[in-house]
């Protein structure tokens, strides 16, 4: 019995374990699907920063060679000396469109240098998840296998729980057989007991039969030491009287 009861102590102990690393494990999974779902939203900014800092790129390149070509443009407008105002004119106007340009190339840069700064900013939140997703992984797997070893032990505790109750269930019958083997013992004492006191009874009543029995004997012997000795008194009585009737018999005779 003892031992069933640790069973049933160790039973509830693993189901509680067991019940404890369910939840465990639900919340890491549902930690990792959030995770999952961050990732994928990180993945899709990280994908659209990418595509915006390539077209950064593109525009940075495309305004370098605008302002190369304005650059050209103005070294060859340099180069020959103007034959008239239209020529200067257009000079100036190469030279605005080239500071222009430049400008739109300044502020490009600017653009570029904060998509980079933006780039790696969500790349490091990106490989900040992927380390959280794989933490997560690693704890759900951790937390799999603790609930399978709980279900492992829970089986062994089942196991062991039929035994012992096969064992219980044997106790109580071999128990049961004992007290009836008891029972039976008890009646076949009590018939004994009730067999000894009528015998006792019985030889209560012999007893007292014979202590009756033996002063009936004793008055009958008093009795007859009684009768014997008035028998004795007679006979001497007799004896007393024939000595006298001798005597004056004798006496008779001689006179």
């Amino acid at each position: 019995m003892i031992r069933l009861e640790q069973v049933l102590l160790s039973r509830e102990r693993v189901e509680r374990d067991y019940a404890d690393l369910k939840g465990r494990v639900a919340d890491f999974r549902a930690r990792a699907e959030r995770t999952d779902a961050a990732e994928t939203l990180l993945r899709v900014e990280l994908d659209s920063s990418t595509e915006q800092y390539r077209d950064l790129q593109a525009q940075l390149q495309a305004a370098q060679d605008q302002i190369a070509d304005y650059a050209a443009q103005l070294a060859r407008a340099s180069a020959t000396p103007p034959p008239s105002a239209v020529p200067l004119a257009r000079l100036f106007a190469a030279q605005g469109e080239r500071d222009d340009a430049r400008a739109e190339r300044d502020d490009l840069c600017v653009d570029l240098a904060a998509a980079q700064a933006a780039l790696s900013l969500v790349q490091a939140r990106a490989d900040a998840a992927e380390a959280e997703r794989d933490r997560v992984r690693q704890l759900v797997a951790t937390a799999k296998q603790q609930r399978d070893d709980a279900l492992a032990e829970r089986d062994r505790v089942t196991r062991v729980l039929v035994v012992a109750e096969q064992e219980r269930d044997g106790a109580l019958g071999m128990r049961d057989q004992a007290r009836r083997i008891s029972t039976a013992l008890k009646h076949e004492r009590d018939a004994a007991v009730t067999e000894r006191d009528q015998a006792r009874q019985a030889v209560a009543a012999l007893e007292h039969r014979r202590d009756a029995a033996v002063a009936e004997r004793d008055q009958a012997r008093l009795a007859l030491t009684a009768q014997r000795q008035q028998r004795a008194l007679v006979d001497e009585e007799l004896r007393v009287t024939r000595t006298s009737l001798s005597q004056s018999r004798a006496e008779s005779e001689a006179a």
